[in-house]
């Protein structure tokens, strides 16, 4: 665990006369309280790196001290630590991957970030995960689609004022019960809800907005409900999937809907990570959805990357599950335009054995248990 909340020091990116007396005065006054100073150049800018470790140097020679210098290695996850004589010495090669492991806060904190509670739900879960299983079935996934479009959404949403798609209101909802769907592919799935849904308060016969909200923990919160239906079942699935695989592949956290946000000042960043872990000290950032349009995929994984390294450093990776029918394609488009080999793309023939999927992409990540 940290012993303390990072200091964070705001310090100029180019100028390298202000890097170097801003960082040589916060080592002159730690060498005053006899305290052993380094420097670990990993992040930053090129003048950053240049003439903080020069204020370093320069600052713990004048009081006899020889301080530690390294870099963390991004593409093997070692720290590099220099040698304290050049001419004569060589650089130590020390792998950290799970040598030291951060939680989703800690590692949050570390970067000068905080998570906002979301109050996130496992709620469920059996049914995402029939609903997950539909997806290997072209006829039957096909079906599901055709019955969230010409029930669901016809039923429980309108034209907004300006045209455009809009949640009807909770009397509205309320009223409008859904006849389930009748394909034979969908018999599971429909069985899940009805077990989830079953109590002294509803009836099954029909999929009603109500009872879904209050399986789901909901409240009064109707839309919501509707929306998990639509779609955010995938979010749950995802978690519950993580959440399986978490002692198989080291997971040291795992977390769900995380929006970060800095810790100095309160402003949000309007972004959540639909699902996140950490494994040691790298962090994985997942982002669900069940749009189809390409360049729209394309979105959400670039803005969960940013996030992502944001967060974990040139170590972190972000990955994006979707319907999509071609995700090859979409990853491929993605790494070219990111100039990012690591971004990944799971789609709809991914979602059935989203564990094995999930499972081989963090192990793939470079580290070793």
């Amino acid at each position: 665990a940290l012993a303390g909340p990072p200091e964070q020091i705001p310090i100029s990116d180019t100028n390298g006369a202000e890097i170097y007396r801003a960082v040589r005065r916060r080592a002159e006054a730690a060498l005053a309280r006899n305290q052993r100073i380094g420097l670990n150049y990993t992040g930053g800018t090129k003048a950053m790196a240049v003439h903080a470790y020069r204020a370093i140097q320069d600052a713990a020679r004048a009081a006899g001290q020889h301080p530690v210098f390294s870099y963390l290695d991004a593409r093997d996850l070692t720290i590099r630590v220099d040698p304290a004589d050049w001419t004569t010495g060589e650089v130590r090669m020390l792998p950290v991957a799970t040598a030291v492991s951060f939680t989703l806060d800690e590692i949050a904190r570390l970067h000068g970030w905080e998570f906002r509670d979301s109050g996130a739900r496992r709620r469920l879960v059996d049914v995402a995960r029939a609903l997950a299983r539909v997806q290997g079935d072209g006829p039957a996934a096909q079906a599901w689609g055709s019955w969230v479009r010409d029930e669901l959404e016809t039923k429980w949403r309108k034209r907004g004022q300006r045209g455009a798609p809009v949640w009807r209101n909770k009397r509205e909802l309320r009223d409008a019960p859904l006849p389930w769907p009748n394909h034979p592919g969908l018999t599971e799935a429909v069985d899940a809800f009805r077990r989830s849904l079953a109590s002294g308060e509803s009836s099954t016969d029909q999929l009603r907005a109500d009872d879904l909200a209050r399986a789901l923990a909901l409240g009064s919160d109707l839309e919501e409900a509707a929306k998990w239906v639509q779609g955010k079942w995938l979010e749950t699935f995802t978690l519950a999937t993580v959440e399986e695989i978490a002692e198989r592949c080291h997971l040291t956290s795992v977390g769900a809907n995380l929006e970060p946000r800095r810790l100095v000042g309160t402003a949000a960043t309007n972004f959540e990570f639909d699902v996140a872990a950490t494994r040691g000290y790298q962090f994985f950032g997942i982002s669900c959805t069940t749009i189809e349009r390409r360049a729209d995929l394309k979105t959400k994984l670039f803005e969960a990357l940013t996030r992502a390294r944001q967060l974990g450093g040139d170590e972190a990776r972000a990955a994006l599950v979707c319907f999509s029918d071609d995700p090859e394609q979409v990853e491929a488009e993605a790494r070219d335009q990111f100039d990012d080999e690591y971004v990944t793309v799971f789609g709809r023939k991914h979602v059935p054995d989203l564990a094995d999927a999930l499972a081989g992409w963090i192990d793939e990540a470079g580290l070793e248990a």
